[in-house]
């Protein structure tokens, strides 16, 4: 759950889920509660204790839930409105404002640490994107990113704007390790209310796929999903690893085949989807 200023609730980014702020811990009954992490709704309090006379918008989930509410704060920060525009990733991309000369990034490293093999390239992605909207006009512009890897592969190449030794050292891991462009994925993920019946039925269908396992095809997990629970259901996942596109589409159906229906047969409450080539992990 992630604290919100306004309304001083708590919401859960993934389901929706809402409630309101505990005045004492539930384990300890403790009652001196602090508040730690870094959301934007903090960072604009930081801004304008440092910087009194400073406008500042701020744009993300909570101030863009109306229609057009994206579109009118990017047209009053175009139109020179406020002198800082405060935001989640959705101000890094597309933005053109000749004005703007310096881009500041806080916790520039967050993306780089989940369970991904995709992280290094959407943290590159997103810095590089988001460096691009400083110095648009006549005048230099200036980039500030805080992180706790300077030294990180991904942050260094993003920083000398060097994508083709990032991509070169991306691919060089990635072909060691037969993940896309050099293989195929297939993600499975069970779902249900019990996590004992979902545990279950991941390992029954990994022990009953084993044995029929193709040469060319290989079994990761199963293991919890790193977003381990979502509106209720407990999430574990199994992944197929093939340089065959024709074996890891046969093995995902078998798999399919043990566990259930193509419907994604209910099996004690749990449900199975098969995501073939999946974009995210988690």
């Amino acid at each position: 759950m992630t604290y919100h200023a306004e309304g001083r609730r708590l919401v859960c980014h993934y389901c929706g889920g809402t409630s309101g702020v505990p005045d004492v811990c539930s384990s300890c009954g403790g009652a001196k509660l602090e508040r730690y992490g870094v959301g934007t709704q903090r960072v604009e309090e930081t801004l304008k204790q440092q910087f009194p006379d400073a406008s500042v918008l701020r744009m993300d989930v909570d101030t863009t839930r109306s229609k057009g509410a994206h579109d009118q704060i990017l047209e009053s920060f175009r139109r020179g409105e406020a002198d800082i525009l405060l935001g989640t990733q959705m101000v890094a991309k597309g933005l053109d404002f000749p004005r703007v000369t310096l881009v500041g990034v806080i916790s520039g490293d967050t993306a780089i640490h989940l369970p991904d093999f995709r992280a290094g390239e959407r943290t590159f992605q997103l810095l590089v994107q988001v460096s691009g909207r400083a110095g648009r006009g006549e005048v230099p512009g200036e980039v500030i990113v805080q992180t706790y890897l300077p030294d990180g592969e991904a942050l260094g190449f993003a920083r000398r704007h060097d994508f083709l030794s990032f991509a070169s050292r991306e691919l060089e891991v990635r072909k060691g390790l037969g993940y896309p462009p050099f293989g195929r994925l297939a993600l499975l993920l069970f779902r249900g209310r019990d996590e004992d019946e979902v545990v279950q039925s991941a390992e029954r269908c990994e022990m009953r796929l084993r044995p029929h396992l193709p040469p060319s095809v290989r079994i990761l997990g199963p293991v919890q999903a790193p977003i381990g629970r979502i509106r209720g259901y407990f999430r574990w996942q199994m992944m197929l690893q093939s340089a065959s596109p024709a074996k890891l589409n046969a093995t995902a159906r078998d798999a399919r085949a043990r566990f259930g229906d193509r419907k994604g047969h209910r099996r004690s409450g749990v449900t199975l989807d098969i995501d073939m080539d999946p974009t995210s992990l988690l």
